[in-house]
């Protein structure tokens, strides 16, 4: 049985690279779309029954057009492949639907596995549907859902990563690995990550003790909060309060290129 058409497409800065697409296996049936031109046309045109975004630095121009496609073609499951992947990126695209998302660096086993489940669940599922329908969209397992709704509610305590395993049902072990490959980040920076965004949030309040914003995002020693707090803006705790109105983002390592998004809003 030939694999369902695959759509790939380009939004990486340097699309004359042909990044992760050379890749994947010659039995894909895969074509590669880039800028400029329209994305809804490149779709329309090759019929594809599930696509994959990949991005270096993002735009929200380009996650405009992602979500937009997941607008008009609901049922179609996508994959996202993206360099800095931030766990609000991570929920972000969940929440709109999204079926997958990976982080750079992404080795060639990973992402043909990945492929694989797809072509699996098309072949299995795909049973006469318009092209422009595509497949029913897969339900992700959410191995790790639980875990990122037990940081939500006890930022501000100590939070545990036994505590977060056994809410998932896994080992640590286990759990460490399924929650790096479902959210492209350690569970401890996802934490971090967390109370530094909600610290931010705080500190927007030019009244609000820096003691007392260290203390309600789970932080029990201040001079550690003020140097985890810079080393994820840029700026300390105090610069940020008295600048409050500025754009300031996370450290390269844990960002795309734009604010982080509360998973909440």
């Amino acid at each position: 049985m030939a694999s369902p058409p695959l759509l790939w497409l380009d939004f990486r800065q340097n699309p004359r690279d042909a990044g992760h697409f050379p890749w994947l296996l010659p039995s894909w049936s895969a074509s590669r779309w880039a800028p400029p031109g329209d994305t809804g046309s490149a779709i329309r045109s090759g019929q594809p029954q599930f696509l994959c975004f990949e991005f270096d630095v993002t735009s929200i121009d380009e996650l405009a057009i992602l979500q937009k496609t997941r607008l008009q073609h609901p049922s179609m499951p996508i994959l996202v492949i993206a360099d800095s992947v931030s766990p609000a990126f991570t929920d972000w695209v969940f929440r709109i639907g999204v079926w997958d998302c990976l982080a750079k660096p992404v080795n060639a086993d990973a992402l043909n596995t990945c492929i694989e489940a797809f072509v699996h669940f098309c072949q299995q599922r795909h049973h006469g549907a318009s092209p422009d329908s595509g497949c029913v969209q897969p339900t992700r397992p959410p191995r790790t859902q639980a875990a990122r709704e037990y940081v939500a509610t006890h930022f501000a305590s100590e939070v545990r990563l036994p505590v977060a395993a056994s809410l998932c049902h896994l080992s640590t072990s286990e759990f460490s690995r399924c929650f790096k490959k479902e959210n492209g980040i350690t569970f401890s920076d996802y934490l971090m990550h967390w109370r530094i965004q909600k610290a931010c949030d705080l500190l927007a309040v030019p009244a609000m003790p820096i003691k007392t914003v260290a203390f309600e995002v789970g932080f029990n020693d201040v001079s550690y909060f003020a140097r985890a707090f810079r080393r994820h803006t840029g700026v300390t705790p105090s610069t940020y309060q008295k600048n409050s109105g500025t754009d300031y983002h996370m450290a390269p390592a844990h960002t795309s290129a734009f604010p982080l998004w509360d998973p909440q809003a």
